[in-house]
């Protein structure tokens, strides 16, 4: 009697259903050296090549890396952010022509630092006179903001290597603050101004109309004798 031997197909099955899944045990675990491989390639270039810094902020920002500005007969000395444009215009002056020289530097949509000086034909430094020229200028500078709303924040006077001297601060359309510092040297009249905007507390730099950066370059104005200009 013959016995004949059937392969069983569960045995056939089983080795089919094996070799499966060690086709895709064998795939997974390609994908996942692959993987493994590329990361820490990547962080290897990384560490080796880090990404650059976040640029500086602007200028502005930083008085302490601020430029001194000097220019010829000026007879003063300031630190700005950068070169000031340089504007020359002849107005009426105390009944005569004279040229005023002023000097920008900014935008309008930031902060615009200003300063202008000219030269009147009769002394203005006389105890008796320079109060009322001050306040008659001050009063022609409020003038000019007529049509806007304009609130006037402070006002003080004081003296500037021994010169009079005024700061007015004024909040103009509850948007801007103008901060301007007047001094007055024998015959010459200097007029520095700050245009801020008032932006919201988490900008920065921007507490009470970029207060400190408005006032560092009003308060590194200084007065150079005419002996000492080089």
């Amino acid at each position: 009697m013959t016995v004949e031997t059937v392969p069983s197909q569960v045995g056939v099955y089983a080795q089919s259903s094996n070799t499966k899944e060690g086709f895709l045990v064998n795939t997974f675990i390609r994908i996942l050296f692959i993987a493994t491989f590329v990361i820490t390639t990547a962080s290897l270039c990384m560490a080796q090549n880090p990404p650059p810094p976040p640029p500086p902020p602007a200028k502005d920002y930083s008085p302490q890396v601020w430029q001194e500005f000097s220019p010829p007969e000026g007879r003063f000395k300031i630190k700005l952010p950068g070169e000031p444009q340089k504007i020359v215009k002849e107005r009426e002056v105390g009944g005569a022509k004279q040229p005023v020289y002023t000097f920008n530097y900014g935008t309008t949509s930031f902060i615009v630092y200003t300063l202008s000086y000219t030269d009147y034909p009769q002394a203005l430094e006389e105890e008796q006179t320079v109060k009322k020229f001050l306040d008659g200028y001050r009063e022609g500078r409020l003038a000019a903001l007529a049509t806007a709303n304009y609130r006037v924040v402070s006002e003080s006077e004081f003296l500037l290597e021994g010169h009079p001297a005024r700061l007015l601060q004024v909040e103009v359309e509850k948007s801007k603050m103008l901060r301007m510092k007047t001094v007055v040297v024998g015959q010459r009249l200097y007029s520095l101004v700050v245009l801020t905007s008032i932006d919201p507390p988490m900008a920065m730099g921007s507490e009470k109309g970029y207060e400190k950066i408005a006032m560092a370059f009003l308060d590194s104005f200084r007065l150079i004798a005419s002996a000492d200009k080089k």
